[in-house]
């Protein structure tokens, strides 16, 4: 997950290093292109992460902690989240 974002930020400085260096239809047309596959990539991988999220057991999991002799339920995560990483994903934000 790392490399990939190191790899966009990569493509990114390359299409604002071109913007700024050519002014052909040809290379604007292209750049284009890569901005619209940086942001597609972006996309896929806050889908990704939230499909992980919501893949992974341990977010259904109810567990017990006990302090001094008593037991308190702590709540899976899918209870805290109610759907909030998946609306973000959708909208776009990390």
């Amino acid at each position: 997950m790392k490399q990939d974002n190191n790899f966009l930020r990569g493509i990114k400085s390359l299409v604002q290093y071109n913007k700024s260096s050519h002014n052909g239809q040809t290379m604007e047309i292209r750049i284009d292109a890569v901005e619209k596959l940086i942001k597609e990539a972006e996309r896929a991988e806050r889908n990704k992460q939230a499909l992980e999220f919501y893949a992974d057991k341990k977010t259904y999991e109810l567990s017990v902690k006990i302090s001094m002799g008593t037991a308190f339920p702590c709540h899976e995560p899918i209870k805290y989240d109610k759907g909030e990483i998946a609306r973000k994903a959708l909208d776009g934000k990390s």
